[in-house]
């Protein structure tokens, strides 16, 4: 209906029956007058869907199609963001663990500095109870 709306400059509502005959008719009406277009109903709905979404840019949804790309790229940014920080949580969840079985087996362990901040799973820091620096053997 959005699409629709934005091609004919029309102000039909979903979920109107009447609205739902008038926009068939206004198909209609813009397949015969644009040869170009499909002569399935289906597919001329298709392309009205996805002007409305904003993914085919027509004068009338720049503002749609530029609000959509804004979403998207939002969306992805998100996803990395949530990715690195879950990347982040594992890796210091691995280090917990391997400084456990270090000290465990007996061995003073060591953390690199830049990890040394980073909490552990027990309320503490990574740093806590290391080396200052690292041994060379």
């Amino acid at each position: 209906m959005k699409g629709f709306n934005v091609l004919t400059g029309s102000k039909l509502k979903l979920g109107s029956w009447s609205d739902y005959l008038l926009m068939r008719q206004g198909m209609l009406g813009l397949q015969h007058e644009h040869r170009l277009l499909s002569r399935d109903l289906g597919e001329l709905s298709g392309l009205l869907f996805e002007v409305g979404l904003g993914r085919v840019v027509v004068e009338g949804n720049v503002d749609v199609a530029v609000q959509a790309e804004h979403l998207k790229v939002e969306k992805k940014r998100l996803k990395k963001v949530d990715l690195d920080v879950r990347e982040e949580d594992l890796h210091s969840r691995m280090q917990a663990h391997l400084l456990k079985v270090g000290r465990a087996l007996g061995h003073q362990v060591w953390v690199a500095r830049n990890d040394r901040s980073r909490p552990n799973c027990h309320g503490g820091t990574l740093g806590e109870g290391t080396l200052g620096t690292a041994s060379r053997t």
